[in-house]
């Protein structure tokens, strides 16, 4: 859900800055190279966001299989918990980071 709600903002903002280069609202070099190392910032985070999401839903879905925790030893499962609570914890980091980058996005565009 965070990742479709991710993309739909960006499409949304890619549409909105489009729009405004088509308008002919040009900005100086130094505004436009600024606007593309937040853009590269941000799709790396986006990238970011995404792996994780996607480690995280594996983890779970191994956590799901019936009989795991039966068949599995108990340090394989704290090794994978562990792995899923430092995913989160990046997750949360890079979501700041990118909700960072988006807000300075929009104070170049305006």
């Amino acid at each position: 859900a965070d990742a479709a709600s991710l993309r739909a903002r960006r499409e949304k903002r890619s549409r909105k800055t489009a729009s405004k280069k088509s308008a002919g609202g040009s900005s100086p070099n130094t505004g436009a190279k600024k606007r593309k190392d937040l853009e590269l910032r941000r799709d790396a985070a986006t990238a970011a966001i995404e792996r994780a999401e996607s480690r995280i839903k594996e983890i779970d879905e191994i956590f799901c299989q019936p009989g795991f925790f039966e068949k599995t030893t108990e340090e394989k499962t704290r090794a994978l918990q562990k792995e899923r609570d430092t995913l989160n914890t990046e997750l949360a980091t890079n979501m700041a980071e990118w909700e960072k980058i988006e807000a300075e996005l929009e104070a170049t565009q305006q």
